[in-house]
């Protein structure tokens, strides 16, 4: 027996410069959990042409929650720790 597996499209930085619109619309009559985007600005460009759940897989501004369909759009938890004496970044992927 096989194990089940999603494919989630990615439409991040403008579907990777074909354009969120013409994607979107491509995708419309197909089957997916989620399409991901990286921003809540790109979840709003996708939602003009798609139903589907969006994945929001980038930083959220807290700012913005409150305004999202949290019905419809999921966000991931990302955590930062700064080290000040290296200038490096960590990121935890929650």
């Amino acid at each position: 027996e096989f194990p089940t597996t999603d494919l989630f499209p990615v439409l991040k930085s403008n579907a990777y410069g074909h354009g969120i619109k013409a994607i979107a619309t491509i995708l419309q009559n197909r089957t997916f959990p989620y399409i991901a985007v990286d921003s809540y600005y790109e979840a709003l460009q996708v939602r003009k042409y798609s139903t589907v759940p969006i994945l929001l897989i980038g930083y959220t501004i807290p700012e913005n929650i409150p305004m999202m369909d949290l019905a419809t759009i999921s966000i991931t938890i990302t955590a930062y720790i700064f080290n000040l004496t290296r200038n490096v970044y960590f990121g935890i992927y929650l």
